[in-house]
């Protein structure tokens, strides 16, 4: 699993992709005008279930943002909590972003 996230599903991510988040309750405008200038490094660790900021949004926004890295776990059965159900898992994704490694 060293340098790559867990696999994904091809026929599930490709329905994910669109070219505007499907569900743009977030991230504001602001929001996102900031995300598209930053420098700094943003990581996105989630669910394939997350009702308030739904994943597609962020595969969407994934070509958007220059510093995004996204990584979704599917089949949690939750959105936000995916450190619970894959805890050894998120710890290396976040600890190789931490180090700059995680592409």
């Amino acid at each position: 699993m060293k340098g790559r996230s867990i696999d994904v599903p091809a026929a599930w991510a490709a329905a994910q992709l669109d070219d505007a988040p499907q569900r743009p309750l977030f991230p504001a405008e602001g929001v996102l005008s900031a995300m598209r200038t930053t420098a700094v490094p943003v990581l996105y660790v989630s669910g394939d279930n997350d009702i308030g900021v739904p994943a597609e949004n962020w595969y969407t926004l994934n070509r958007q943002l220059p510093t995004l890295k996204v990584i979704t776990f599917p089949g949690t059965g939750t959105g936000t909590a995916p450190h619970h159900h894959y805890p050894n898992s998120v710890t290396a994704h976040i600890a190789a972003f931490l180090r700059g490694g995680g592409d």
